[in-house]
């Protein structure tokens, strides 16, 4: 396996592909499906066609995010990839919200999910020379990106294929550390590391790329919209530099001792020799070029995750 740098360039400048046993595949059918789904979610679903995704967000009535989900239009039904340590509160509250409408959720708990990300990635597909294939856009970087849907009987050989096929085009297969630095690089957050049950969209950068502002009514939507027209966050999610190693969860403090933020996400940069963060700062200090404390460690604010769109 490659080194992590070697990897997070491949998926920025060219493809690389991970399989991902952290996504469930869950299938809804029905006759009012698209209208029911379109009410649990922040993403807009009513015009999708067939072959379509969209990335969007569960959330709580509360206004707090349950799930990212990858909507997937399959033409008769949509398939949601769910991440599997949302699925207990997120199929609560489903059934609570399926009354008097056709439609039911059910799991594919055969189906396995491969993603693969970067400006090649729709080249990889097809170099497979698979029509059978099954793919949905599925950009998670923002360089490109899809997600193939398999079997777990065929995944293994899938994953062979991939490789053969990415390493000539100077792609790979990538793992959880090569993934990581490349989605610090280009800060994008992370569920169950950067935003869970206890974190609003727009604090968590996720309002621009997970949330649609004029659709119908959806489950927590009267806090989102207050938030955007009224409220004012408490905290933003940051990108930070750090000019050493320190834990997820470490506490971020201003210089005279007061805590501001805390570490989300840390992962270390060789071509850089910076550890680069997310993390969340208050309001007041998140702004670029600002310095806190992370432990014993400095670090800057970059941005505001998601602050430009």
């Amino acid at each position: 396996m490659h080194n992590s740098a070697t990897q997070a360039n491949a998926l920025q400048t060219s493809v690389g592909f991970r399989n991902r046993p952290d996504l469930l595949v869950y299938r809804l059918d029905g006759e009012d499906q698209r209208s029911w789904l379109n009410g649990q979610v922040t993403g807009d679903v009513r015009n999708t066609r067939k072959g379509d995704s969209v990335y969007c967000l569960a959330i709580t009535v509360r206004g707090r995010i349950m799930a990212d989900i990858w909507a997937l239009d399959d033409g008769a039904c949509f398939r949601l990839l769910i991440p599997a340590a949302s699925l207990p509160q997120l199929l609560e509250s489903f059934e609570s919200q399926i009354i008097m409408e056709d439609v039911e959720v059910t799991a594919e708990p055969m189906a396995r999910v491969v993603s693969v990300l970067g400006p090649k990635s729709r080249q990889l597909a097809d170099a497979l020379q698979q029509p059978e294939l099954v793919t949905y856009p599925g950009d998670e970087l923002g360089s490109g990106g899809l997600f193939i849907l398999t079997q777990e009987s065929r995944c293994e050989q899938l994953l062979n294929e991939l490789a053969t096929a990415a390493s000539a085009m100077e792609g790979m297969q990538v793992d959880e550390e090569g993934y990581e630095l490349a989605r610090l690089r280009k800060h994008v957050p992370r569920f169950g590391r950067d935003f869970d049950v206890t974190s609003y969209p727009q604090e968590a950068g996720l309002k621009h790329r997970a949330v649609a502002f004029d659709k119908g009514c959806y489950l927590g939507q009267e806090v989102v919209c207050t938030l955007e027209n009224r409220g004012k966050l408490s905290r933003l999610l940051c990108s930070l530099d750090l000019e050493a190693a320190v834990p997820a969860g470490t506490e971020l403090t201003s210089d005279d001792g007061v805590i501001v933020g805390r570490i989300t996400s840390v992962a270390f940069d060789p071509e850089r020799s910076l550890f680069l963060a997310l993390g969340y700062v208050k309001r007041a200090k998140a702004m670029s070029g600002q310095t806190v404390n992370a432990g014993q460690a400095s670090a800057i604010i970059r941005n505001v995750v998601g602050e430009a769109g």
